[in-house]
């Protein structure tokens, strides 16, 4: 017999083969408003970028996260290239990695969970990573449940799914607009 572990990786392989080749026929399919939620999700992140203030400018934890910015941006962009659930898992953790590192050379102290949670906002609303409502789904859909739920890869998932909660409930108030202003801009019209 095999190893508990040559399983895992055997069952790694065949995941992947599988879903490459049935990706375009999955990724964001007819019957899901996955590509609605993308387009939502991109005005709200412009939104979020065109109305927001410099503040975190002086914050030190930013100012070396833009240091890291090339590192911890490329891999949530790329997100969208890959197309087994695992790869796209693993662009989640690369990019978490990034960040980690960035607050740990800024604060010189271990990151909380309440840094990581801001800069992976910050993160995801400066890439503006395209089709990240898709992305998310379809990695909820498709990777396997035990990944979603474990470890460093659920952990930095989880992560990705409160950054896009939070987006999704930015509102008027929030961004110190009025609510036509807000409704005009959602709806493309500004």
């Amino acid at each position: 017999g095999y190893s508990a572990e040559q399983r895992d990786r055997m069952m790694d392989n065949i995941e992947k083969v599988i879903m490459t080749r049935l990706y375009k026929t999955v990724f964001c399919p007819d019957s899901s408003d996955d590509e609605q939620k993308d387009l939502v999700m991109q005005r709200r992140i412009r939104l979020e970028n065109s109305y927001t203030s410099d503040e975190h400018k002086s914050d030190p934890l930013f100012v070396n996260l833009d240091k890291y910015w090339t590192e911890s941006q490329h891999p949530i962009i790329e997100l969208d290239s890959k197309r087994a659930p695992q790869d796209k898992l693993a662009c989640i953790s690369k990019c978490s990695k990034h960040i980690f590192t960035a607050i740990q050379a800024s604060a010189q102290k271990p990151a909380t969970a309440d840094d990581f949670l801001s800069c992976l906002i910050y993160v995801v609303l400066k890439a503006n990573p395209p089709r990240l409502q898709s992305n998310i789904q379809y990695i909820i859909r498709f990777c396997h449940p035990n990944r979603l739920m474990m470890g460093e890869a659920g952990y930095c998932f989880t992560n990705l799914c409160c950054t896009v909660t939070f987006i999704e409930k930015l509102n008027a108030e929030s961004l110190n607009l009025t609510y036509e202003e807000f409704d005009q801009y959602m709806q493309g019209k500004k």
